[in-house]
This record gives C-alpha cells, structure tokens and sequence, in this order.
C-alpha cells in the first residue's frame, strides 16, 4: 500500500487571498494529483491544519476547497483507483 501524507494546506491563507489560493491549487493540479496517478497511490491522510482559520471562511474558500480539491480526490478514488482507495482527514483544533 502506497500512501501520501499531507499535512498543514492551510486553504484560506492570507485572509482568503485568492492569488495564494490559486497559487496553492497549482501544487495541486500540476503536481500533487498526477504523482497520485503516476505512483499508484490508494491511500492519502490530511494530518491536520486544512484550512488556515477554525472559526471562519469565506464561501469561495469553502466551495474552492470543496470543488477542486474533495472532489477531486473523490474522482480520483473513484476512476483511477480500485475501492480499496482511500482519503482520511484527521482533524484537531490548535489549542493556546
């Protein structure tokens, strides 16, 4: 089993600054999903720390996070992959 780790994305960063949330997705698009493909990856865990503030985000933030990045993970477990794929958000709030 080939899993991938990602940890500390921060979606929303710089007060939902969309340059640096396109500049993000970028990694993603060009990078981090065809290595998904190209190295037969079934399983990716997200460590913590998804968006960038627990308790707000703007809805372009959200729907952005939802539609190109869940979604796209779903599509990936469900056309590239066998059903054995998997995708686990392990998620905890920063204490001071």
């Amino acid at each position: 089993m080939k899993i991938a780790l990602v940890t500390d994305t921060h979606f929303g960063a710089r007060n939902d600054n969309q340059n640096v949330n396109d500049y993000f997705y970028k990694f993603y698009d060009d990078i981090f999903f065809p290595e998904l493909k190209k190295r037969g990856i079934t399983t990716c865990v997200h460590l913590g720390d998804v968006v960038d503030r627990r308790k707000f985000i703007s809805f372009k933030i959200a729907n952005d996070f939802r539609q190109r990045f869940i979604n796209r993970l779903q599509s990936w477990v469900s056309t590239y992959t066998s059903s054995l794929a998997t995708m686990t958000l392990i998620t905890r709030t920063q204490t001071k």
